[in-house]
């Protein structure tokens, strides 16, 4: 497990790749993330079932046959299928078409799109937290970008839809709207689109453990810091949490960044979430452009604030956080979701601040 002897198992086959590292086209540092231990489940999320990039030089052996644990390609019945026999639909080496069956207009500039698979009884069975990429075929390229559903969270969910919960980037002052943006915006419904997953190298197995790259970690304690769209992947892990299993001896914070209060994702769902928690989820909305009217921002607090919620105005900085967050004292974990800036000026020289370790925060 180290550069100068590098070994993985992808298969059941044990492949020394210390010679191959130099040569890997995605650099030698995200096999050594992982050496010395079983990468299948990895390597197929980002690699097609057909791909043969090692070469048979490298094949040293297999482990033990009671070792070893086939990947879901191998298994009897691939397609996957869920519990109660569904086809899983989506696959992260290949495209599916889907058509759009609902379009909702949340906020001035947000939408949420409802994706109808065109397999009768087909599920989208995504493990919690991960994403999907869209893409939409133009004649001459494909135009893709990573999304988190909404729904399906709870198995009762996956009836063979998918909710997207998408920020709408329209023209202005001369610049051209989000180029996806802008092709979802004018999609009828009944048109087809292209959906491809499940992505993402961190995700919620259940039960307090959590999937980054391959290694597991335990954690009861759960902050989360997100930032617009950003809430997506946070709101399927609280949704897991909360609801789909036992929340006993779970403790949760949310910061909620917006630049006002309008353009607050899901505040019903995340009312209901903290309201149903029993004190176990507490939620601050971070706004940064409020309004100056004291009545009006009045008027605007009102629609959120309740038990276990709380408001904070201006750009998220170590004095909002310290109150809202469980202390790295206490061994929680923060995970963190939103705009470049809002990670990398906001989010990261606070935490440090406040204490947590390179080892207590991850990013989605």
């Amino acid at each position: 497990n180290k550069p100068t002897d590098c070994w993985v198992v992808v298969s059941g086959k044990v492949y020394d790749l210390t010679d191959f590292l130099s040569q890997h086209p995605g650099g030698s540092a995200s096999i050594l993330a992982h050496a010395g231990t079983d990468v299948t489940q990895l390597f197929y999320d980002i690699h097609s079932e057909e791909t043969d990039i090692f070469k048979a030089a490298y094949l040293i052996g297999r482990i033990s046959p009671e070792d070893e644990k086939a990947h879901i390609s191998q298994i009897k019945g691939y397609p996957r299928r869920t519990p109660d026999g569904k086809e899983v639909e989506i696959s992260p080496a290949k495209w599916v078409e889907v058509e759009l069956a609902q379009k909702v207009e949340v906020t001035h500039d947000t939408r949420r799109l409802v994706f109808r698979f065109l397999a009768p009884d087909g599920r989208m069975w995504l493990p919690w937290g991960r994403h999907v990429h869209l893409a939409v075929d133009l004649p001459d390229r494909m135009v893709v970008r990573p999304y988190t559903p909404i729904k399906p969270i709870l198995p009762q969910e996956d009836d063979g839809t998918f909710e997207l919960m998408v920020k709408m980037y329209f023209p202005s002052d001369g610049r051209p709207g989000g180029e996806l943006t802008m092709l979802l915006e004018n999609l009828k419904l009944g048109q087809r689109v292209k959906v491809k997953g499940p992505e993402g190298h961190l995700w919620y197995v259940g039960g307090g453990t959590f999937c980054i790259h391959g290694h597991y970690f335990f954690t009861k304690k759960m902050n989360f810091l997100v930032g617009g769209t950003g809430l997506t992947p946070a709101l399927a892990i609280l949704r897991a949490v909360l609801v789909a299993e036992n929340p006993d001896g779970k403790d949760l914070r949310m910061i909620f960044a917006n630049k006002s209060f309008d353009d607050i994702l899901c505040a019903t769902e995340l009312a209901d979430l903290v309201r149903d928690s029993g004190g176990r989820l507490r939620l601050c909305h971070v706004i940064a452009g409020a309004s100056q009217d004291h009545r009006q921002r009045a008027e605007d607090e009102s629609k959120v604030k309740m038990e276990g919620v709380s408001v904070a105005y201006g750009l998220v900085n170590e004095g909002i956080l310290k109150p809202n967050l469980i202390p790295a004292a206490d061994s929680a974990c923060c995970f963190m979701c939103g705009p470049p800036a809002f990670i990398a000026k906001g989010v990261m020289p606070a935490l440090k601040g406040l204490g947590f370790s390179d080892e207590q925060i991850f990013e989605f």
